[in-house]
């Protein structure tokens, strides 16, 4: 029989100890002269009047430095992992250095927009950014309804576009933003047996592509059709060439709607200089894309708007800000390489503002620890550990794998054995929270085989 190891449950164990004992007590301890000023720094600065935009209507244009926001279902919030769309608006427009961000999630609908209650509590991400100009990409998860649903949806969209207009205006003025209503793409139909057919699906999602036209001829919007495009492209060789599962678009997916998208706003798509020069800029998106991610939509929002939020307006104020300001260094980097000019090898974060650590609560006298209390806690290493246990007769403790022997499971946070006896070990290096301007995430599933 093979054990693992008590230093590595320790070490499981302690970390989420630590970050219980962390949760608990930041409240008792919180000072508040350092919260007031962390708040202080998410104020919305002045916003004088902006530069008239030209209405909204196919071919489009834009002003310098307009700032563009993608909103909606999955369809654009998976430009976040490819980039394309961005990628043609920034080589077609150089000069203009458009500042783009995606505040798309893969569940919204017009009507129904789920977020955790505290959310904007300390900041609204959309209010910061302030967008002149919003592309639309709803219909989606709302075609489910059916032809019973279509009303429901057009009525839904229509306040949902006059809430943005009251909630995010361009300037202190009040000017309202323009708005951009993009379809639904097409279902892609895979030859699966176990996957959607897709005639339905296609039948309702044409539906609601219909609906939203007709609102966009209602009120005066430009309106770009995904749907038919996306049916004759997807048509075009039998299983799934564009998408993972009928649906959700993969790489090649993305970059066929982005050349869509492309020529029904200017016309005719553009000819870029290179493959390379285009996927340098492409790759340099895709990371401001995951930057900005961290600001409106970081995965472990629990601990940022949720119930374990603490020292909440300490920490996180200050992370929004530097947040920004990484996206913005993010911006001058795409804009050069968008102008042909020479870049550094990775954009340089250097002067985007330092974070503060908080103190925990280990050795605070109200907090108990089975660990030394002077000293801070003993991790033996694991044949000191073993010496010290007291194994049932018959029985023998082994060192089964440790950090020494395995860096990859430094930082665990859950294990299992399996039915062959094989150790399946996730470790987060960056649990609970990613620290803006350290490493991306490198969170690993390990399995260990003796």
């Amino acid at each position: 029989m093979k054990f693992v190891s008590n230093n590595l449950v320790s070490a499981v164990c302690f970390g989420f100890v630590s970050t219980f004992i962390f949760s608990t007590t930041a409240v008792d301890i919180r000072a508040d002269d350092a919260a007031k000023t962390a708040l202080e720094m998410l104020k919305l600065p002045p916003r004088p009047p902006r530069p008239a935009l030209g209405p909204s209507q196919l071919p489009l244009s834009f002003i310098p430095h307009e700032r563009i926001a993608f909103i909606g279902n999955s369809t654009a919030e998976r430009m976040n992992l490819f980039g394309n769309f961005e990628t043609h608006l920034l080589l077609r427009f150089p000069k203009d250095e458009l500042v783009i961000r995606n505040f798309a999630r893969p569940a919204d609908e017009v009507g129904v927009r789920q977020r955790a209650s505290d959310y904007t509590k300390l900041d609204d991400p959309m209010a910061a950014f302030g967008a002149d100009t919003y592309f639309c990409f709803f219909g989606f998860n709302e075609s489910f309804a059916g032809q019973l649903g279509i009303e429901k949806f057009k009525s839904d969209y229509a306040k949902y576009l006059e809430e943005i207009k009251q909630k995010y205006p361009r300037d202190d003025a009040g000017d309202p933003p323009r708005f951009i209503l993009v379809s639904p793409i097409a279902f892609e139909t895979s030859g699966d047996p176990l996957a959607p057919e897709g005639t339905v699906e296609n039948k309702n999602l044409q539906l609601y592509a219909e609906a939203t036209k007709e609102l966009a001829s209602e009120k005066g919007l430009a309106f770009i059709d995904l749907m038919h495009p996306t049916t004759q492209k997807f048509a075009e060789n039998a299983g799934a060439q564009f998408t993972i599962n009928g649906c959700h678009l993969n790489e090649a997916g993305d970059k066929a709607v982005a050349e869509i998208l492309e020529k029904a706003l200017f016309g005719a798509p553009l000819v870029y200089a290179s493959e390379d020069v285009y996927e340098k800029l492409r790759n340099a998106v895709v990371d401001k894309s995951w930057v900005h991610l961290q600001d409106y939509r970081m995965l472990n929002g629990w601990y940022v708007y949720g119930g374990r939020r603490t020292w909440d307006t300490e920490t996180f104020p200050r992370e929004y800000v530097k947040i920004r300001k990484m996206v913005a260094v993010r911006d001058r980097y795409v804009w050069d390489l968008a102008a042909g000019k020479s870049v550094r090898e990775k954009p340089d974060d250097s002067a985007t503002g330092e974070l503060i650590t908080p103190p925990t609560r280990f050795g605070e006298s109200r907090q108990k620890y089975s660990e030394n209390q002077e000293g801070g806690p003993v991790i033996l290493p694991p044949e000191k550990l073993i010496q010290t246990c007291t194994m049932p007769e018959g029985f023998e403790m082994k060192l089964f794998a440790d950090e020494a022997k395995f860096p990859e499971i430094a930082k665990p946070v859950q294990l299992t054995f399996d039915g062959k006896g094989r150790l399946w070990l996730s470790t987060m290096p960056s649990y609970p929270q990613w620290k803006p301007g350290d490493a991306k995430p490198s969170d690993k599933l390990v399995i260990l085989e003796d």
